[in-house]
């Protein structure tokens, strides 16, 4: 009977969990192969180069910052299916994932109508026209077969593992994440300020600065093996120089990755884009959606603030990523979950006030 009474009460998330992976199938498989792009990319070269044989990160033959990212080339070699069907169904695995923790995470603060809704945007974010220039900025986990060998989903996936973590106040757990975050993208580590400050604000009120400090430091102890891994991959991986493929040595005009001088290039780049006058829409409202860009005026001040206390940090060194490469809307993605919570919190106010008025009239009636 208690078995039988808790799936009665998922019942509503296993709707809306079986139309979200059908409408993966449609998204990631059925279109994908019936409305083919030409790809102008060269990313997943070092990807697949590292999926056939995953040694080759110690033989100094991948670039910077690709070799430090072997989680997915090596989940792809371990999976006995060819390269292109092991990445597809390494990433639509990530990305059905993604969706139902952003799902409970979100159930963490709202009740599940609004959570749907949340679920909702992720989708919209996924997948809007495909192949119109002008909704190009929708992408978002929308990847055609060609570019299946990006190992973005699945950093997506362990970054929103890491939010639902910090969240639960399950510290173990976030350890977890965040070191198979660190092998799959560095990315995951811009989560380490968000959960340095959970971890502040969310003790008890009169506790004195002192002490709260202590609790963080002590807290500490779980960034260990990321940050491990993460220095341990740096030590001992060299990376092949840029010089040796003209392609990468002529985007980055013959600098190494993460370079000052390639830092520079990005930064004079950014501001040609600005000045052309379309970067600030890519950027914003391009990227997020102008439902998101609404529905952050309808947050009360307080629930505003708290998520600036909260999220500002990690959304300042996602945009910081636009001066790392060359793509304008990709990394500021993995900002995705602290807009939808923003998008989510106005939308809330919203339904709040809505049932106000309705109570109200039918007590004056």
């Amino acid at each position: 009977m208690k078995i039988k009474k808790k799936a009665l009460n998922y019942k509503l998330e296993f709707i809306v969990f079986s139309v979200f992976l059908i409408y993966l199938i449609f998204v990631r498989i059925i279109i994908p192969i019936a409305i083919p792009l030409s790809y102008t990319w060269f990313d997943w070269d070092f990807y697949l180069h590292m999926a056939n044989d995953p040694s080759t990160i110690f033989r100094s033959e991948v670039i910077a910052p690709f070799c430090y990212r072997p989680l997915v080339p090596f989940l792809a070699w371990v999976i006995p299916l060819n390269l292109q069907l092991s990445f597809a169904l390494i990433n639509f695995i990530a990305i059905y994932l993604t969706g139902i923790v952003l799902y409970f995470t979100l159930r963490l603060y709202f009740d599940k109508k609004i959570s749907i809704v949340g679920l909702i945007f992720f989708c919209l974010l996924n997948h809007m026209v495909p192949g119109i220039p002008s909704f190009q900025n929708y992408y978002f986990f929308y990847v055609y077969f060609y570019l299946n060998y990006m190992v973005d989903p699945l950093a997506y996936f362990f970054l929103m593992c890491c939010f639902y973590s910090i969240l639960k106040s399950n510290n173990k757990l976030y350890c977890i994440f965040l070191t198979l975050g660190v092998l799959t993208k560095e990315i995951v580590i811009f989560t380490i300020p968000v959960y340095f400050i959970y971890l502040y604000i969310n003790q008890e009120e009169g506790v004195k600065f002192k002490i709260r400090i202590l609790e963080i430091l002590k807290s500490s102890k779980y960034l260990i093996p990321s940050v491990g891994v993460f220095i341990l991959l740096r030590l001992i991986i060299i990376p092949d120089s840029i010089n040796n493929y003209p392609y990468w040595s002529s985007l980055y005009q013959g600098n190494e990755y993460f370079s000052i001088e390639m830092i520079l290039i990005f930064i004079n780049l950014r501001f040609e884009e600005l000045s052309l006058g379309y970067g600030f829409i890519e950027y914003t409202i391009g990227i997020w959606g102008i439902h998101t860009f609404l529905l952050f005026f309808f947050n009360k001040k307080k629930e505003f603030v708290n998520w600036v206390k909260l999220y500002v940090i990690f959304m300042i060194l996602i945009y910081l990523q636009l001066f790392l490469g060359f793509a304008r809307t990709r990394p500021v993605y993995y900002g995705f979950f602290p807009m939808i919570y923003l998008s989510i919190s106005g939308l809330n106010r919203i339904y709040e006030l809505v049932i106000e008025r309705i109570k109200r009239r039918s007590y004056n009636d």
